[in-house]
């Protein structure tokens, strides 16, 4: 959809689509659970599984040659480097515990987080980072993304949300696909933030949905497709993303990939108002004030112009000025 203003019905001007790349603080957030001890034991325990019989649990052979990453001057050789006491120790925790230090410092990092410890978390993060732990790679890319405990950096950001991505980390996906999309610490690739988007998006990530149904409304990185802008929209919206819900409103409105229907686009945009959405305030303004979708309503066109005004809605604020002056304080 062509991002336009709509004058032809009123003297209004129309927001025609929220922004749909989520800020940095608001659209990065750490995980929100920290109870971490049965992931842990899980580990601990398919290690030890995979210590006794490995080459079962991955229905493979039991080899007949020396580990390629076993050292040359190890003391072991074939079969036995693939599960031997130096490297992995016989309580299936590694030489002298180092396993299950490593596994624990992740909970460690969240736990030093929890009490504002950031020079402590980092700390943790960091080394079990360094270990592969996924969640430990994403938590760290997000602090030094927020600027938290450390300077802002953008592209150590990035450094790490790539290999939490590539395992397959939801959160990692769609921030990584953020700092792609809006060029955050590399440069600006809309056809590297739609992968990335669409990773999280199949996994039914509200925000990944929403940004990728952007990039397909407007043609950036992808092939523009308004019949999957509004599926993605819709996607995202039945998950109660208000951005989304606004969006799929405009489309409504506009008769982008559907066909125009100006009540259901007032639902939508009433819907994201309620949620807080002053973009979506401000359109169902508009809406009140021409009665379409509603019924006209001068009251509910300045109740609506105010709550978005409140929010820093200029547009809003400056309706609302026209309306007192041409009106007075008269309502319907």
């Amino acid at each position: 959809m062509e991002t336009r203003n709509d004058n032809t019905r009123s003297g209004l001007p129309r927001i025609a689509r929220a922004a749909v790349v989520a800020s940095i603080a608001g659209g990065f957030a750490l995980i929100s659970s920290l109870s971490l001890a049965g992931e842990i034991e899980s580990k601990i325990a398919r290690g030890g599984k995979l210590y006794d019989k490995w080459y079962e649990i991955t229905d493979g052979d039991l080899p007949s040659k020396t580990h390629s990453s076993y050292p040359k001057e190890g003391k072991k050789k074939k079969s036995t480097t693939w599960r031997c006491k130096e490297c992995h120790g016989w309580d299936y925790m590694g030489k002298d515990g180092a396993y299950a230090k490593g596994m624990a410092s992740f909970e460690a990092g969240a736990e030093a987080y929890e009490r504002k410890d950031f020079a402590g978390a980092l700390k943790e993060w960091e080394k079990a980072a360094e270990d592969g732990d996924v969640e430990a790679q994403y938590n760290l890319g997000l602090m030094h993304a927020n600027g938290v405990g450390v300077p802002q950096d953008f592209a150590k950001a990035l450094t790490l949300f790539t290999p939490a991505a590539e395992a397959g980390n939801t959160e990692a996906e769609y921030s990584l696909g953020v700092l792609y999309h809006v060029g955050l610490g590399t440069e600006q690739e809309c056809a590297e933030a739609a992968y990335w988007y669409n990773k999280a998006a199949d996994k039914g990530h509200a925000q990944a949905q929403c940004n990728l149904a952007g990039l397909y409304e407007t043609g950036e990185g992808v092939t523009r497709d308004y019949v999957k802008a509004v599926d993605l929209y819709g996607k995202s919206a039945s998950q109660g993303y208000a951005v989304a819900v606004f969006n799929l409103g405009v489309m409504w409105e506009n008769g982008v990939g559907l066909e125009s229907d100006d009540a259901k686009a007032a639902e939508l945009y009433r819907t994201a108002a309620e949620a807080g959405l002053a973009a979506a305030q401000y359109n169902l303004g508009v809406m009140c004030a021409e009665g379409r979708g509603v019924e006209q309503s001068n009251d509910a066109a300045k109740y609506w112009f105010r709550k978005a005004a409140e929010l820093g809605n200029a547009m809003a604020q400056s309706n609302l000025d026209v309306m007192n002056a041409t009106n007075g304080e008269a309502g319907d």
